[in-house]
């Protein structure tokens, strides 16, 4: 059973994603990346837990960071905390642990649950 197996349908959030890009490490040692697509069911909130398919079959469970309107602009979006369903696409910054698999491109990445 996947992780997004045990959260209830009206909490999912689903981010379809065309585009990746690896940033240097957070502060804390944390890896961070940034996928690039739209929202296409829910809610995304800063601080979610996210599952972004990986490269090995296997998934990468990080936390939100924020959002950007791209890779390299960032104008209001960073200032959002909560962003829902629109056909714009934007980036989503993710902290993830150092050490793992390599998230996947493209994707669909969803909402995880914790237990």
């Amino acid at each position: 059973m996947s992780v997004t197996d045990m959260l209830p349908n009206a909490n999912r959030f689903e981010f379809e994603y065309v585009g990746l890009k690896h940033y240097a490490p957070a502060p804390d040692g944390r890896a961070m990346f940034a996928i690039f697509g739209r929202l296409v069911a829910g809610e995304l909130h800063q601080g979610n837990l996210i599952v972004v398919p990986a490269s090995d079959g296997s998934e990468v469970v990080g936390q939100v960071s924020h959002f950007q309107e791209s890779f390299y602009y960032e104008c209001g979006l960073p200032f959002y905390h909560t962003v829902n369903v629109d056909p714009a696409p934007f980036c989503v910054f993710i902290a993830a642990a150092a050490s793992g698999p390599q998230p996947r491109c493209p994707g669909r990445a969803r909402q995880c649950a914790v237990t």
